[in-house]
């Protein structure tokens, strides 16, 4: 899987580089970027142990009902789309209590009325279930059959800071999600202390007014960023302001990030971008909807799912705050020891081969699954809101807090404490013989 995510990352970066234009010489002062404040800145293990009888939670939450199910439903999920479900099926005759809560009661429910309605009786609210109950409904896209979706890429040169500079956004995109992004910018800087574009010494150099340059911002995002804090007072270098508007781009459709566009103000749209400080943060998501209406599907690559649309790849702060969010996937992959001083959330519901699944892969594995190497995790506190989450193999150096039901431990190890919202998260928190926990494990609230 590792080497299918690289190969994407690849091409999309081939797209980058032998993509750009010739630009004409120019001459005269090139400005920075104006900013504003920062807004933000297996080996198979064990068998788990068999779980306790599950108790009441102590304090009862409620969830106000939704009007619509948007995603998949299972046992263990939790929310006003499972009020609504459950008040939908006593409608149908069942005697639910609802309060939000996918127990064993409702999945018994929600098999029996499948099977009466001719579906698989599989207890998985999926949008077959949703029709036959006539709740309203968005599209819901199940992994396809055989492990694969297509990708298709999309690459464009945009205007997206000013007239001094010119931006490249390539994008991947499986279904009509954008799956991956990366933009760049270019721009004519003094030689003197810029690294240019490849030829700038020979005849492409030619192009450009004396001791000028055409040079990457990412490729010079030290010396960039130092121009920026000077001139503009940035606190944030431009390569991970430009990380955190990609961040925000991946996962949404075109329409939702057209619609998001339309509705806010250019100038407010750098307030929405957690971790980007670029004024023109509008022209950056203006440039990777460009690229993605420009994926043609004559560029479209057969992968496996899970590299693409599956898969959480952690290369920095920003990508791990996405993987951790519900805007995340299934499971969360490292590659390196990891230190952050932020407190990670992991929050949303997902679904893995037709059961809620999420995992924390503090490891990698070869194509046998083996494990080959196993990674440390390092934060002051990490939250599991997801249920059914997975700690898996490598370390988590911070305390534990579990508020979701069925959190498991395989092969993996918290040195620190692990803190459990309330009776029922624990009766159902499982670790198998490989796992440890080095402080306490008792009810506290957060």
């Amino acid at each position: 899987m590792k080497n299918r995510i690289k190969r994407i990352s690849c091409f999309i970066a081939a797209v980058l580089l032998f993509s750009l234009p010739l630009r004409g010489s120019g001459s005269g002062p090139f400005g920075v970027d104006v900013v504003t404040a920062a807004t933000e800145q297996a080996t198979p293990q064990p068998a788990p142990s068999t779980p306790k009888a599950s108790a009441q939670p102590k304090a009862q939450i409620s969830y106000e009902t939704a009007t619509e199910i948007t995603r998949f439903l299972a046992f263990g999920s939790y929310g006003g789309d499972v009020k609504l479900l459950q008040e939908t099926l006593n409608k149908h005759g069942y005697e639910l209590k609802a309060d939000g809560i996918f127990g064993r009661k409702t999945e018994e429910a929600v098999r029996d009325f499948q099977k009466k309605n001719g579906l698989i009786a599989d207890g998985i609210v999926g949008p077959k279930t949703v029709a036959k109950l006539s709740i309203e409904a968005v599209e819901i896209t199940p992994e396809p059959a055989d492990g694969k979706v297509s990708v298709k890429v999309g690459k464009v040169e945009y205007a997206a800071h000013g007239t001094k500079c010119f931006t490249v956004a390539a994008v991947a995109m499986a279904g009509e999600k954008i799956v991956d992004a990366i933009l760049d910018d270019y721009q004519a800087m003094d030689a003197n202390g810029y690294v240019g574009v490849p030829n700038s010494d020979a005849d492409f150099g030619s192009n450009f007014a004396e001791g000028k340059v055409l040079v990457s911002k990412r490729a010079n995002a030290a010396a960039y960023s130092t121009n920026m804090a000077e001139k503009a007072g940035s606190t944030v270098p431009v390569d991970k302001s430009l990380d955190a508007i990609e961040a925000y781009a991946v996962g949404k459709t075109v329409t939702e990030l057209e619609n998001i566009l339309a509705s806010t103000p250019a100038d407010n749209m750098v307030d929405a971008v957690s971790g980007a400080t670029l004024v023109d943060t509008h022209g950056y998501l203006m440039a990777i909807v460009e690229a993605a209406k420009a994926a043609a599907p004559k560029a479209a690559a057969s992968v496996k799912a899970d590299a693409v649309t599956s898969a959480s790849l952690v290369t920095d702060e920003v990508s791990l705050l996405k993987a951790m969010s519900k805007d995340g996937t299934w499971i969360i992959l490292f590659e390196n020891d990891f230190t952050t001083d932020k407190e990670l959330i992991l929050d949303g519901e997902f679904v893995n081969k037709d059961k809620l699944d999420r995992k924390i892969a503090l490891y990698t594995q070869d194509e046998n699954k083996n494990v080959l190497a196993t990674f440390t995790l390092t934060a002051p506190k990490l939250t599991v809101k997801s249920p059914s989450t997975r700690i898996q193999n490598g370390i988590f150096k911070g305390d534990l807090y579990v508020s979701a039901p069925n959190v498991q431990l395989r092969g993996a190890k918290i040195e620190g404490n692990v803190y459990f919202a309330n009776e029922e998260v624990k009766a159902t928190f499982t670790m198998d013989e490989g796992s440890s926990v080095s402080g306490v494990q008792e009810i506290k609230s957060e």
